[in-house]
């Protein structure tokens, strides 16, 4: 879980982390950026502190995230550990959602868990 600049704990999940990432890129104009400005800038900006989250190294996640972006022909690489994010590649409702993680996962945080229905009944 990490602090949020505009409200209180929210816990990540996979899609949040890569969201908070994309928006970075997003805002910065699909960059160039760095993975450490991007890394910093998603700290700072978007309040995930990705080096407090359990596994890999924060520059490793970055890059996988980004290396992934490159194969599916949304970003390309400007020079070793610099990338573009290929903006125009992605929809506007994509952007929306990367740019308004953060309601999403608040709203996505009020609503109780899916029970089904086979153990909800005695």
């Amino acid at each position: 879980m990490a602090p949020t600049p505009a409200g209180p704990e929210v816990p990540l999940t996979p899609i949040d982390i890569r969201r908070a990432v994309l928006a970075v890129l997003i805002r910065a104009g699909g960059g160039p950026l760095t993975i450490s400005e991007v890394v910093r800038r998603t700290r700072d900006d978007e309040g995930v502190d990705l080096s407090r989250l359990p596994g890999v190294d924060p520059r490793r996640r970055v890059s996988d995230m980004l290396r992934y972006q490159v194969r599916a022909g949304r970003a390309e690489v400007v020079g070793r550990g610099t990338y573009r994010l290929l903006v125009h590649c992605f929809s506007e409702a994509t952007i929306r959602r990367c740019l308004h993680w953060r309601t999403a996962a608040t709203r996505r945080n009020s609503y109780p868990r899916w029970v089904p229905l086979g153990r909800a009944l005695p």
